[in-house]
């Protein structure tokens, strides 16, 4: 896996207003012969939604680990995912059940989120979500985009069925949006929907700094994400902070909004270059 990871995760403006934590969560993994990478994204109306976004970006990068090391991905990938998607739901189900006796309002409340997930083998790389978010592969931006009225169709669905609208039913499953040969593979991001924001202010000026916000390439390209795993927290709490200045001449605060007014999370992957020796996460 000649590969390295940077990642990151920051809570947005909105958010922050109302005291709320980030909704999102991601999670990887990474050995000499599979990296796996996930993010996930909170349903925003409920009540502790994050929770299902940290424990299911987990269980599902775990899930996809164990059955790695018991099948293959080559043949039939969306057998594969179907197995994660039956296997991670069964995992949920007994969660939920532990933590109350009404399921359903336990479900809603708790087990709300989206996935961006990605597998990359020896041989084959795929992409593949449930809901809403931005991926990147190879420099190619896509946008996936939610149900009408920004309503994103959500794994923990498909334990309460009678509970949502039927137009959703046959969106719980993973779509498997990209499948190409490893050795084609030179990069790729995986972004919650704050990820919109990140892009609509490229030209932007980050908050308090005469420098741009800049392009989305700069996480695949800039050898500074992979050297410091802090690194792209960083700059997304530096483009997505309020800042305020002190305007001398008018003895009057000038205040800077943030760019970021959603949860942002992002995970990339890249191609190690040549004779470089940086670490990705594990």
């Amino acid at each position: 896996m000649n590969f390295e990871i940077a990642a990151g995760s920051v809570a947005g403006r909105d958010h922050r207003k109302l005291g709320k934590n980030s909704h999102d969560a991601f999670a990887t993994h990474q050995d000499e012969h599979k990296i796996i990478t996930v993010v996930c994204d909170g349903c925003g109306s409920s009540n502790s939604s994050e929770v299902g976004a940290k424990i299911g970006s987990k269980l599902i990068v775990h899930t996809i680990k164990e059955l790695l090391e018991k099948t293959s991905l080559i043949d039939s990938p969306e057998i594969f995912l179907e197995r994660v998607r039956q296997d991670a739901l069964a995992q949920i189900r007994i969660i939920a059940n532990r933590m109350g006796d009404d399921l359903e309002r336990t479900i809603l409340d708790h087990f709300l989120f989206t996935i961006i997930g990605a597998i990359v083998t020896d041989k084959k790389t795929i992409i593949f979500s449930i809901g809403d978010g931005v991926y990147v592969q190879n420099g190619e931006i896509v946008h996936l985009e939610p149900l009408k009225g920004n309503a994103p169709p959500y794994l923990a669905y498909e334990i309460i069925k009678q509970s949502i609208r039927s137009d959703m039913l046959n969106m719980l499953r993973f779509k498997l949006n990209c499948e190409i040969a490893t050795s084609d593979l030179e990069s790729y991001l995986l972004g919650t929907d704050g990820i919109n924001d990140l892009i609509s202010a490229s030209l932007e000026n980050i908050p308090g700094k005469d420098e741009q916000v800049d392009s989305l390439d700069q996480f695949w390209s800039w050898d500074r994400y992979f050297m410091n795993r802090d690194m792209v927290r960083r700059r997304l709490t530096l483009i997505g902070r309020d800042h305020v200045t002190l305007n001398h001449e008018k003895s009057a605060l000038i205040k800077s909004a943030g760019h970021l007014a959603d949860d942002t999370t992002l995970v990339v992957v890249r191609r190690r270059k040549e004779g470089d020796r940086n670490a990705g996460l594990s």
